[in-house]
């Protein structure tokens, strides 16, 4: 039987069936289903008729420099889906959440895996570098995509609902509801994924944190974990 060839495309379809096994056991079919569809219409196009071609490059990039970023954009992209659907967003609304979701990091490729991958804690100088990775990604997905909406929730996702984070310091509402579903997906895959500088997290103790932390808007966090009651989490209340 002849091998299926490895190409870009087959690779990131490949990236999307693994973070989907991944996550497909806690979450609930209904919100998972037309998230992995959307997400496989954005991965899979590479031809410049294709709706989604546009982000084929960026996405690639990503995937040639670093393969946990790669990973970690895709969870993103998949569990931002899954809460819109949960916050009952439009159509549009909910496609615009995915692209920003998948696309959220581009701006680490500005940064450099010395850093980003660094066992034992950063220097000053290179959290304030590493902290520039949203305001780059910003300006590299400007180049091919001039929504506000996916713009912001890739400038923003870093923004804490209480105040104190970056880079504009923006709290509660000022803050897109696109980068507030973002800062709760970015967290909570960053907890469940073994990383150099901190253990894996249960789902659980994610979610606990997470619908407990003041840096994340409690209706989006609300949201977040009712798509969760009705997979392997449904006991947590």
């Amino acid at each position: 039987m002849e091998q299926m060839k490895i190409t870009p495309k087959n690779s990131r379809l490949r990236a999307l069936n693994t973070v989907v096994s991944e996550y497909e056991i806690d979450l609930e079919p209904e919100v998972l289903e037309p998230v992995t569809e959307l997400l496989r219409e954005i991965l899979g196009a590479e031809k410049e008729d294709e709706k989604y071609s546009k982000y084929s490059y960026l996405i690639e990039t990503v995937r040639e420099f670093d393969g946990e970023t790669f990973y970690h954009m895709i969870g993103v992209g998949l569990l931002a889906g899954v809460t819109a659907k949960k916050l009952e967003l439009s159509d549009a609304e909910f496609e615009k959440v995915v692209i920003a979701g998948v696309l959220h990091d581009i701006g680490k490729v500005m940064v450099g895996t010395d850093i980003l991958r660094k066992p034992c804690g950063v220097s000053e100088k290179e959290m304030i570098q590493i902290r520039k990775h949203s305001i780059y990604g910003y300006r590299l997905l400007s180049e091919v995509e001039k929504d506000s909406d996916i713009l912001f929730g890739v400038l923003m996702h870093h923004e804490r609902f209480c105040g104190g984070g970056y880079p504009l310091n923006y709290n509660g509402e000022q803050i897109p509801l696109c980068a507030r579903i973002l800062a709760v997906c970015d967290t909570f895959d960053a907890l469940t994924s073994s990383r150099s500088y901190h253990t894996k997290s249960s789902v659980q103790d994610s979610l606990y944190y997470i619908v407990r932390s003041t840096r994340y808007d409690p209706y989006v966090s609300a949201a977040f974990k009712s798509a969760f009651q009705g997979g392997s989490c449904a006991w947590w209340k």
